[in-house]
């Protein structure tokens, strides 16, 4: 008879620990589908910011497009004017001298 009870009692506390390790396991379950849930909400924010970080790159880089069409504009219509320029400052001494007296950081 006392084996049986002893028994009962291995059983019993078998039972109850069976119980805790199930209720820690449904805890452990549980803070892992929150933290799950927070990092999905993390990845939706961080794709978020990735795209108006994208669309921002995109604006500069046809910013700098433009500006590189004008400065390329520039250049070819500075690279025609310079014969035309220079045929005027030698054909023209007064002008000449005018302008070689202008501080050019002033432009």
């Amino acid at each position: 008879m006392d084996a049986i009870k002893k028994k009962m009692q291995m059983l019993k506390l078998d039972k109850e620990n069976a119980l805790d390790r199930a209720e820690q396991a449904e805890a452990d379950k549980k803070a892992a589908e929150e933290r799950s849930k927070q990092l999905e909400d993390d990845i939706v924010q961080l794709e978020k910011q990735l795209r108006v970080t994208e669309d921002s790159r995109d604006q500069v880089l046809e910013e700098l497009h433009k500006s590189e069409d004008s400065l390329l504009s520039a250049e070819e219509n500075a690279a025609k004017i310079r014969p035309r320029a220079a045929w005027l400052l030698q054909s023209n001494p007064v002008l000449s001298k005018y302008i070689s007296g202008l501080n050019y950081r002033t432009w």
